[in-house]
């Protein structure tokens, strides 16, 4: 039988989801920012980001969806997030996570954690960050390992995050494929310009071997700007029909066919009656 939330999972969640188009996190309408949060052009990768400073993280974040009665609803496995850290600096992230006993675990990712192994108290299920670093990083979350030792029942979704201060981040992505840096789609990879080894990956709360990581994507389709954002595969341009020999008899000519469009799909938050207070 198939596990639950690949039956549960509908078709545009896959192969991944990009959490802050979902949500259109530049716009605001769907995401809550509380304290000292801005955007800004980062120069290292040099896209848009979100800043989100401050000494008190529970007074300085980034939260979607923008209500606690809303649920994101997404039923990938594996959640990455593209953040940069400082080593001296204090960040905390909190994830609500939805089993299939419709119960909602509340995960807590910090440095201020002293425990080297994950441990449930009061207020949910606390991940210690092993290390921080100056270095942009691809966190990967392992929604389903999270939850081991802690549920009885299995992952169901992934209801809501929230970024705390001290961190910089530039979208979240969920999906139930293994990537590495070397394997991440283009819209995943951090940079197209730099390469991947400037860049570092941490498996939270470890590395899962029950699944089989991605193929390598060739850098050509990295690289090219015309990348169908679903299937990571590149649009090349037909070639022009061969010219006949003189007097011969010219090919049949088949027609170019454009590429579908992509549609973006609206984000559906679903009303939900477990919404703990973070």
């Amino acid at each position: 039988m198939a596990p639950l939330n690949a039956i549960l999972a509908p078709a545009w969640q896959h192969p991944y989801v990009n959490i802050f188009k979902l949500v259109d996190a530049e716009s605001g309408k769907e995401v809550e920012q509380y304290g000292d949060v801005a955007s800004a052009m980062d120069r290292i990768i040099g896209k848009k980001v979100f800043k989100i400073r401050g000494v008190i993280p529970a007074a300085n974040y980034i939260r979607v969806p923008r209500f606690k009665s809303q649920s994101l609803g997404l039923t990938g496995r594996f959640l990455y997030i593209q953040v940069k850290l400082s080593p001296v600096k204090v960040f905390a992230i909190h994830l609500e996570v939805t089993t299939a006993d419709l119960c909602v675990h509340r995960v807590s990712i910090s440095t201020m954690y002293r425990d080297q192994h994950s441990k449930r108290k009061s207020g949910g299920i606390q991940i210690p960050y092993p290390h921080a670093s100056h270095r942009w990083c691809i966190m990967a979350v392992d929604l389903a390992g999270v939850l081991t030792g802690f549920s009885s029942s299995p992952f169901q979704s992934l209801r809501s995050v929230q970024l705390c201060a001290w961190l910089t981040v530039r979208s979240m992505f969920t999906s139930d494929t293994k990537f590495s840096l070397q394997s991440l789609p283009g819209d995943m990879a951090l940079s197209h310009a730099l390469d991947s080894s400037l860049f570092e990956q941490v498996w939270l709360p470890a590395e899962p071997m029950d699944v089989p990581e991605a193929g390598v994507t060739p850098v050509t389709k990295r690289v090219m700007g015309r990348v169908n954002p679903v299937t990571g595969s590149a649009h090349t341009t037909p070639s022009p029909p061969e010219t006949p020999a003189q007097g011969g008899a010219a090919p049949p000519h088949t027609p170019s066919v454009a590429s579908p469009g992509i549609a973006t799909p609206l984000p559906v938050f679903r009303e939900s009656t477990h919404a703990p207070d973070l």
